[in-house]
C-alpha cells in the first residue's frame, strides 16, 4: 500500500503553488476588468503540465456543499487545470493542448475513468459555481454567466435550464425547491 502521508514541508510547498496560481488569476482578472472589449484571456496554465500539483479539487459552498472531482491519479492534473480555468471559456481542445493529448484521446480517457466526458465535467464545475453565486450574491445572471466562463448569457441560461429544469433567476428566490 502506498504511503500517502504528506509532510509539513510538502504542504507548505503546495500552499505556495496555490498562492502563486491565485496571484496569477487575480492579475488576469484585473487585466480583463481594464479592457474595453472582450478578448479571450491566456490560461493560467498554458503549457503542458509537467508536475501534478496536489491541489484540493473542491470548493466549499457557503452552506457546506462541496464540489468534488473524482479521485483518479491519471486525471488529477487535468481536474486541477479545470479548477483553475473553468471561469474562462475553455474547451476540450484547450485542455487537450495543455496536456499534449489529442482531444479524442482525452475524451476517451476521462469517459473511461469517470463515466462522463471532459466537457460534462467543465459544465458541472461551472454550474456548481453558478448556483453558489446565485444563492449568495445579488449579481445579475449576465455577470454570473461571465464569472463562470460563459461569455454568452443565452448559452449559459440554456445550459442551466437543461441541467436544473429551471431558469437561473428562480434560484435567487426559491433555492430550497431544487
Amino acid at each position: 500500500m502506498k504511503d500517502t502521508t504528506i509532510t509539513k514541508k510538502q504542504l507548505i510547498q503546495e500552499l505556495e503553488i496555490v498562492r502563486q496560481l491565485e496571484s496569477q488569476i487575480l492579475e488576469q482578472l484585473s487585466e480583463l476588468e481594464t479592457q474595453d472589449t472582450y478578448r479571450k484571456p491566456k490560461f493560467v496554465i498554458d503549457q503542458p503540465v509537467q508536475i501534478i500539483y496536489n491541489v484540493k479539487s473542491h470548493v466549499e459552498h457557503s452552506e457546506g456543499e462541496k464540489f468534488q472531482f473524482p479521485e483518479h491519479p491519471q486525471l488529477k492534473a487535468i481536474f486541477a487545470f479545470i479548477e483553475v480555468n473553468y471561469y474562462q471559456p475553455i474547451t476540450l481542445n484547450d485542455v487537450a493542448k495543455a496536456f499534449s493529448y489529442t482531444p479524442s484521446y482525452l475524451t476517451s480517457l476521462v469517459r473511461r475513468l469517470t463515466g462522463k466526458t471532459l466537457y460534462q465535467w467543465i459544465v458541472q464545475r461551472r454550474m456548481f459555481q453558478a448556483r453558489c453565486l446565485l444563492l449568495s450574491t445579488e449579481l445579475p445572471v449576465c455577470k454570473i454567466a461571465e464569472a463562470v466562463g460563459y461569455p454568452d448569457t443565452g448559452h449559459f441560461v440554456k445550459h442551466f435550464r437543461q441541467i436544473h429544469k429551471k431558469p437561473p433567476k428562480s434560484w435567487k428566490h426559491f433555492p430550497s425547491d431544487s
